[in-house]
């Protein structure tokens, strides 16, 4: 019986295979990431280790399970990571070529007129059939392609990506002649496959089982696309942990080994998991043997492939400064400049400068130039500050002071950048970091060691171990429509390099997009003090409306100047204010919406009462400014407005959005309803009149009764005026 396990990392995912049957432990990567493979010894040996002593896990690795065991490492600060075998051997690891010798595996598929290639050979497919070499599936895996994420990654990408059924991202190449539509979990299915035909060739029988690792903010659809990615090469998912969850399982069985967790002692750790393309970053409390996840924050967009971009694009500026002319356009030149950048990077961890030398970049042109290790530092700044957010978000999260994190422990190839661990130190108040578990084999080895355990053949000691990590979720906040929307995204409006990130804020802003204040969720850019409502970030290009069924709306950032107001701007239907901005405009009608406007919830719930979004007049006077007409009304309209049954309650549209704007609170309603906290007592009035002078009558006439009747035996005013404040309550 053998276990094996095949770890695919960052950028793509990381998969851990658990082998039964096998003889060996091997790694394998896929989505663009590497994996090792780990070789047994001879049977006598094993027969001998097995059955004289438990084996124990050595730091940094996966325990021994029955024969030996097969797993994944990856390069993480690469767009693929390393496939390499290891050997179990006397309770140590050592790593393992894959099938052509190298001890990293490319997640790159390359589709050609004759066949596909997986691995080494697609990676070096990119320079002359780049349209159809295929990489970075983890940023597609689980994601539609209207997402924001998505169409900010296209531009990056030389291969073409479509909006495919039930608006599915799909990778449009050419191979064996015909245009093909390839998904993302095809991509990761035809890596993970190659992963596990040279496990399989290794170990010398069927692998079956897989335990795999994903970042910890994957959605519950990323993590659901990973699980069949797995299940279409004919593998079965036994378990789905986050990757630094598997992190900590390493460090927690090296700690035990080395007696570093006392008996009785509780160790907050953080583990700071950055690698090529996603980041995690999470708070585990330790003791006796139990890992228990405090909490968790990270960004699936932010790694090291991010920082190489930054690069990219600054050397494209020298180039075109240089030379006068434009490589942005060309798959191939941006593809040999990536190289050289990634390459840059690395070397930059090591050394304060740098230079790139690239022949014949484009049209003949060679490219030299140097790069100093400020400047890279200066390039990718705000995306450094923004994992130390993240830390800090985290520890927010578990409501635990920087001061009691016991230990700091960095996993990831792009943990290596110096600037970012003084960042990381000097945010502990110049703690130490724990570097002693490999950065790029954490993961893999508490994935394997997690596949050991679930088989049941792992050491006392990791046996002992338990794992209790947080509940698998979107992580996405939710607006009261039950829409989820991302921690963070780019607008097209917006410089694209700037990330706005989402806020609840309360406070008013004014939004950027349609020029109209605003309180509550909404989108900032901190750099140059950007703001949209969260209706203006996610817009789409044609919209119906339920008060217009037959007419489209059509979205535009700006309407030309109209001549017909005096500000030169329309007027929204439904609030009556000015639209100079992002509006949603209806050819057929005339009509205009704000996009806040357009999406105004139908039902509207106030303390007792449920009003209902209409676009017709006020029946009545409006609860909050007393009016049926719309006060300073330059068209005259008064706008949408919400009725009641029997419109027995009404107010102005344009109303409530003002006196939220000024004073607003969370009401305690179904709708997640916001009602102003100043106008909470005025509506309690007007409602509890409104339900009938009869029981107001009787109220004043036991008032009076009262008075009088204190009046005559004691004459107190005083008195009588508490009397009558108690009656009133009493009988309210």
């Amino acid at each position: 019986m053998l276990d094996a396990k095949v770890w695919g990392a960052r950028r793509q995912r990381r998969t851990i295979l658990s082998f039964p049957d096998a003889k060996a432990r091997t790694s394998s990567s896929f989505l663009g990431h590497d994996i090792p493979f780990a070789k047994d010894t001879c049977r006598q040996e094993r027969k001998s280790f097995w059955s004289n002593t438990a084996p124990k896990l050595k730091s940094g690795y996966s325990g021994p399970l029955r024969s030996g065991s097969v797993r994944l490492l990856p390069e993480v600060t690469r767009t693929w990571h390393e496939s390499s075998d290891e050997r179990v051997m006397h309770d140590k690891v050592e790593i393992i070529p894959n099938d052509q010798g190298n001890r990293t595996t490319p997640s790159y598929v390359a589709f050609t007129d004759t066949e596909s290639f997986v691995g080494d050979s697609a990676k070096n497919q990119v320079s002359t059939n780049p349209t159809n070499t295929v990489f970075d599936a983890k940023r597609l895996i689980g994601r539609r392609f209207s997402d924001v994420s998505v169409q900010s990654d296209i531009k990056h990408w030389p291969f073409k990506v479509i909006a495919g059924p039930d608006d599915k991202p799909m990778v449009e190449v050419k191979y064996k002649g015909k245009q093909k539509q390839v998904a993302a979990e095809e991509i990761s299915s035809m890596v993970l496959k190659k992963k596990r035909e040279i496990a399989e060739a290794f170990v010398g029988t069927t692998v079956t089982n897989v335990v795999i690792t994903v970042p910890a903010y994957f959605s519950d659809s990323q993590r659901q696309a990973t699980e069949d990615a797995a299940t279409q090469c004919g593998l079965q998912v036994l378990k789905i942990i986050a990757e630094p969850t598997a992190a900590a399982i390493a460090y927690g069985l090296d700690r035990q080994q080395q007696g570093g967790v006392a008996a009785s002692g509780v160790k907050n750790v953080l583990i700071f998991d950055l690698g090529g393309g996603t980041f995690d970053v999470s708070l585990l409390a330790i003791e006796n043997g139990v890992i228990r996840v405090r909490a968790t924050d990270g960004n699936t967009r932010l790694g090291g492939v991010d920082f190489n971009n930054r690069m990219v694009d600054y050397f494209v500026e020298e180039f075109k400064r240089k030379n006068k002319i434009d490589i942005s356009g060309n798959a191939r030149a941006l593809h040999r400049l990536r190289i050289a950048c990634e390459s840059a990077k690395r070397t930059l961890s090591s050394t304060i400068q740098t230079s790139i030398e690239i022949d014949y970049l484009y049209e003949g042109v060679n490219f030299s130039s140097t790069i100093t290790r400020a400047r890279f530092e200066q390039l990718n700044m705000d995306l450094f500050e923004k994992c130390i957010e993240h830390v800090d978000t985290c520890l927010a999260k578990a409501k635990i002071d920087r001061t009691a994190v016991d230990d700091v422990v960095i996993v990831g190839g792009s943990s290596r950048i110096p600037k970012l661990q003084q960042l990381l130190q000097d945010f502990f108040l110049g703690k130490n970091l724990c570097r002693h578990i490999n950065a790029d084999e954490a993961v893999a080895s508490g994935a394997a060691i997690q596949a050991a355990i679930l088989s049941g053949v792992c050491s006392d000691k990791a046996e002992d171990l338990v794992i209790l990590d947080v509940k698998p979720c979107s992580h996405e906040p939710k607006i009261a429509t039950g829409q989820n929307l991302p921690s963070r995204a780019v607008h097209e409006s917006h410089r694209p390099d700037h990330e706005l990130h989402l806020k609840n804020y309360r406070t008013l802003f004014e939004c950027n997009g349609c020029k109209t204040k605003g309180f509550g969720l909404m989108y900032r850019c901190e750099l140059c003090n950007f703001n949209l409502h969260t209706d203006c970030m996610f817009t789409t290009t044609h919209k119906h409306h339920d008060h217009f069924k037959d007419s489209t709306f059509q979205f535009f950032t700006q309407l030309p100047k109209y001549s017909g107001s005096r500000d030169g701007y329309k007027y929204c239907e439904a609030c009556m204010k000015p639209t100079p901005g992002f509006v949603y405009h209806c050819e057929k009608n005339g009509c205009n919406l704000h996009p806040c406007c357009f999406n105004l919830p139908i039902k509207l719930q106030i303390l007792d009462a449920e009003l209902e979004l209409s676009d017709k007049k006020l029946s009545g006077n409006c609860l909050w400014c007393n009016k049926k007409r719309l006060k300073g009304s330059v068209t005259g309209n008064s706008g949408w407005s919400y009725v009641s049954a029997c419109n027995t309650y009404n107010c102005h549209a344009y109303c409530s959005t003002n006196m939220l704007l000024e004073k607003w609170e969370k009401a305690d309603s179904g709708n997640d309803c916001l009602v102003p906290k100043n106008v909470q007592q005025p509506i309690k009035k007007q409602l509890k009149t409104k339900k009938g002078t009869k029981g107001n009558k009787k109220l004043q006439m036991a008032k009076k009764l009262f008075e009088t009747l204190v009046s005559i035996f004691i004459g107190d005013h005083i008195i009588i005026t508490l009397v009558s404040l108690i009656v009133t309550a009493l009988v309210g």
